[in-house]
């Protein structure tokens, strides 16, 4: 058994939350803004209808996810939403549940915590330097 097959039999044992019907995002969530581009995903701050609570919801590209994939053959590896759910830490950003969209994107639905997203902290750290 190889390093990722490991991993992934310990996240399938475990509790994770994942979705067993593709998401329709806008059936269940009122879009309230985009937030962030990263090099394969988009970040939204969304409104759940049902509970009006607000998420953060990463919508990955799967074209550029499928490259990614590809550099990669014959390796199994637990996907990003199976890792994220694991991690229980005040510093870490809850991720509540993965899946699919109804477009067949991954998708991951997160803590949304106001402020200052990684990249532009260390932009501006790297700004102060110069």
């Amino acid at each position: 058994m190889g390093f990722f097959d490991k991993i992934k039999e310990k996240f399938q044992s475990s509790n994770t939350t994942t979705t067993s019907t593709k998401l329709n995002i806008l059936q269940r969530f009122e879009m309230l803004r985009g937030t962030a581009s990263g090099t394969m995903s988009k970040f939204h701050v969304v409104k759940e209808h049902s509970t009006g609570k607000i998420y953060g919801l990463k919508i990955l590209d799967p074209e550029k996810k499928k490259q990614f994939d590809d550099r990669f053959p014959g390796i199994k590896k637990p996907s990003e939403g199976e890792i994220a759910v694991q991690f229980e830490n005040p510093l870490v950003v809850k991720t509540y549940e993965y899946g699919y969209t109804t477009d067949r994107a991954p998708y991951l639905l997160m803590e949304y915590i106001e402020g200052q997203g990684l990249q532009m902290l260390i932009h501006d750290e790297d700004s102060n330097l110069e």
